[in-house]
């Protein structure tokens, strides 16, 4: 693939553009944090706000890389402004430049990922999306040279989370680390969502960590079930999800930092959660290129089939109205086989549309 480099738009607005200025920011940042260690990190959690809002917090993860060394980084972080329905998507890019230098993207493994229909690339969902670069120069200034793998993720019900999940760990091993970036509660008439307007402080606490001891006891549903029933505005619940799909037996998540703009500003009738979190484990890796959990010729069951349309109906649906309850479906290996399909939609009889 010819180089095709992606410049960050951050630069200027998000943090400073001077990039003498910006390697001392970040090292500002993480020689203030002083996290206890974690043994056999495999995985970050961390926020993707401006810096002087949540530099502090996102150190607090980031500097436990100091001293080690990734081959692969795979950051994963929602997509605030394209609509990318159970799916994710990956730039057409080979670098992506940052005003500490490029980063080269893992191309081997992109195409890899690219192999399964819910990996896209949508140019539009990385032009200006904050999520995923803000995050690299503070990985730079820790790692060093590493290869990346960004994804913008969109909204995600649990199996499409799992699938994805499914694949990622097709390219994880012990070499990769994985960060999830994510704000957590975005509280005020500005975000649509003002559930208390008592004692905001203490019950953002509670609200925030109500979410962080689902993502702690490593429980999907418990955790997706919570953000429903909340309205939790935690942006970047998708991508947790993700990770929590993709968690090993052995995974153990720690909080390293909590904290919210209203702490800092003063402003609680506005304000944003941010989270630094750890996971310590080993990545159970699995052959990217092996079928070996899949039939040989897999044949669809009654109940698969059923359970496909049911999927294909939900996310139609889902599209339209996007505040619909998850779907409960367990996904079969026969179900996960790439195969054909052709959709045809009606309505009062009239055929709307059809796709192969």
């Amino acid at each position: 693939m010819q180089t095709k480099v992606l410049k960050s738009e951050l630069a200027g607005t998000w943090y400073t553009d001077n990039p003498q200025h910006l390697a001392r920011e970040v090292d500002s940042y993480l020689e203030a944090a002083d996290p206890k260690p974690v043994e056999d990190l495999i995985a970050l959690v961390l926020p993707h706000a401006g810096y002087r809002y949540s530099g502090m917090v996102a150190a607090h993860g980031v500097k436990l890389l100091q001293k080690r060394s990734y081959s692969r980084v795979v950051v994963i972080g929602p997509s605030h402004r394209v609509a990318l329905l159970d799916s994710v998507s990956i730039p057409d890019a080979t670098h992506i430049e940052t005003p500490l230098g490029a980063i080269e993207i893992d191309r081997p493994a992109v195409e890899r990922l690219m192999r399964d229909p819910a990996f896209q690339s949508h140019p539009r969902a990385h032009a200006s999306e904050h999520s995923v670069q803000i995050e690299l120069p503070f990985l730079q200034r820790a790692l060093g040279a590493f290869k990346l793998v960004p994804i913008v993720c969109g909204e995600l019900d649990e199996a499409s989370a799992r699938d994805i999940a499914s694949s990622l760990l097709g390219i994880v091993d012990g070499d990769t680390l994985v960060v999830v970036s994510t704000d957590f509660t975005h509280y005020g008439r500005t975000f649509d969502y003002v559930p208390f307007k008592q004692d905001i402080e203490n019950n953002l606490r509670k609200l925030d960590m109500g979410a962080f001891r689902h993502i702690e006891e490593k429980t999907l549903p418990a955790f997706l079930g919570y953000v429903q029933e909340t309205g939790a505005t935690i942006c970047g619940r998708s991508p947790i999800a993700v990770l929590l799909a993709m968690l090993p037996a052995d995974a153990k998540i720690r909080l390293l930092k909590y904290d919210t703009s209203g702490s800092l500003t003063g402003d609680w009738s506005h304000c944003v959660s941010y989270v630094s979190a750890a996971v310590s484990g080993h990545w159970q890796t699995v052959c990217a290129d092996s079928a070996a959990d899949l039939p040989e010729n897999p044949v669809l069951s009654v109940a698969d089939k059923v359970g496909l349309l049911r999927l294909a109906r939900h996310r139609i649906a889902r599209a339209l109205l996007p505040g619909l309850p998850l779907l409960n479906l367990t996904i079969t290996p026969a179900m996960r086989a790439t195969m054909g399909a052709f959709v045809t939609l009606h309505k009062h009889g009239l055929l709307r549309g059809c796709i192969g």
